[in-house]
């Protein structure tokens, strides 16, 4: 039986384990390590928030995609409970990356959309360079190149501002890539 800390010091550990595990797994590991912390009791809303956030991740790499739906909705309601703004543009925005991997285009894009006003308004301008940079992305279909190269823009001048020189290039990346493909 585990006490408020201990239930603190999970939450902690997982995320610092999925942080290692991200780059190249095993998955599995994190998988069943965050639904274990997702289990106890003793977890606060925002300790159950946060865990409930970084299991979606996890699961994405395994193909589990409606569980880490699932869980991420679960997060989602927990943070908007606890009033975490930021948070909650985040966990937005993976679910519309999620969305994205099952081919739903409307949900993907309202995601993006949902987590772009939420993060600008929490000023977190890390995930609002995401959510640009994803929604320029969606655009890049043919005949809707001036809306993608307008978010694009967008994204790569708030990375330069932000001086996120990775953001900066994860943006400069996707440009090129969407730029060849309209040549």
């Amino acid at each position: 039986m585990s006490t408020r800390g201990d239930a603190g010091v999970a939450v902690a550990t997982f995320a610092a384990v999925w942080a290692v595990l991200q780059p190249r797994g095993p998955y599995r590991l994190a998988t069943e390590l965050g639904t274990q912390v997702l289990e106890l009791d003793a977890l606060t809303a925002t300790e159950r928030a946060r865990a409930a956030y970084a299991l979606p991740s996890a699961l994405r790499y395994t193909g589990q995609i409606d569980t880490a739906l699932a869980h991420l909705l679960l997060a989602l309601r927990l943070n908007q409970e606890v009033g975490d703004r930021r948070a909650q543009g985040r966990a937005l925005f993976l679910l519309g990356v999620l969305h994205s991997i099952q081919g739903r285009a409307n949900e993907t894009l309202q995601c993006f959309r949902d987590a772009l006003s939420v993060s600008r308004e929490a000023h977190d301008q890390i995930n609002e360079i995401r959510c640009l940079d994803s929604l320029a992305g969606e655009y890049s279909a043919p005949g809707q190149w001036e809306d993608a190269l307008h978010l694009f823009h967008q994204a790569l001048a708030l990375s330069r501002e932000n001086g996120n020189r990775t953001l900066e290039a994860h943006v400069l990346c996707n440009l090129g890539i969407r730029h060849l493909g309209w040549a």
